[in-house]
């Protein structure tokens, strides 16, 4: 396995910005937020629109691993714990999934990177792999 040249923080920069337009094309409202019970979850943000149904989704950012800078592919792992809230939000009717940018050094990071997405439940379904490589995407 490869290492990471960004941290999953820089990597969910990347990830919103391309999930929210994909979003935006097909709902009138999308609204990124990392949910804290404490903020998103507390009573005076319920009260903020108490008759609006919501869609949630719930995204992971991975990190692209490499061996070496500008090389033709990354690799991407899922961490155990990943699948186990994908497990739980299903039944809940939340899909999960996990992005990767599609870049192979710092110098290829931007906003309009070409991202990877993952189904989380569709892999744990398909395959006991828990890491893959993206082979010729960068």
């Amino acid at each position: 396995m490869g290492t990471s040249f960004i941290s999953e923080h820089s990597s969910e920069y990347i990830l919103v910005a391309k999930l929210t337009r994909m979003m935006e094309r097909h709902f009138e409202r999308v609204i990124p937020i990392y949910f804290l019970s404490t903020r998103e979850g507390s009573p005076i943000s319920g009260e903020c629109g108490p008759s609006q149904t919501l869609k949630i989704v719930s995204v992971f950012a991975r990190r692209p691993k490499i061996d070496i800078p500008n090389q033709p592919f990354i690799e991407v792992k899922f961490n155990e714990s990943l699948f186990e809230i994908a497990d739980l939000a299903s039944p809940l009717g939340i899909p999960t999934f996990a992005g990767v940018p599609l870049a192979s050094s710092m110098m290829k990071v931007s906003l309009d990177n070409d991202c990877a997405w993952f189904e989380l439940m569709v892999l744990m379904l398909m395959s006991s792999t828990r890491s893959l490589s993206t082979a010729n995407y960068c």
